[in-house]
């Protein structure tokens, strides 16, 4: 529904509307293993640990489309370390918790 809505919004060029969707985007992919752990009933240590594994093999792919997205349809530095790197430590530290 975002991914649409955000499609919408720049047709329509509604930039601030179109600026709201793509952050709550960006921290939808960013934290998928903790909000796919969050938004579920509550389950044993080792099942939210395999669901926020299973989430960061959605979210990494996902967080390398954002990147290249916000780098202009290209390839950039910057915004694979904005995205790609929290993703990525988001996720291994939830892990890391959910181990103890």
């Amino acid at each position: 529904m975002l991914f649409l809505s955000h499609i919408v919004a720049a047709a329509m060029n509604l930039d601030v509307l179109f600026r709201l969707i793509a952050t709550a985007i960006t921290f939808q992919i960013i934290f998928f293993g903790p909000f796919s752990i969050l938004i579920g009933p509550t389950k044993p240590r080792a099942l939210r640990r395999e669901i926020n594994r299973l989430s960061f093999m959605v979210a990494l792919p996902l967080s390398f489309g954002l990147a290249w997205a916000y780098g202009g349809m290209d390839w950039s530095v910057l915004p694979i370390i904005s995205v790609v790197v929290p993703t990525v430590i988001i996720h291994a530290g939830v892990d890391g918790l959910l181990n103890r």
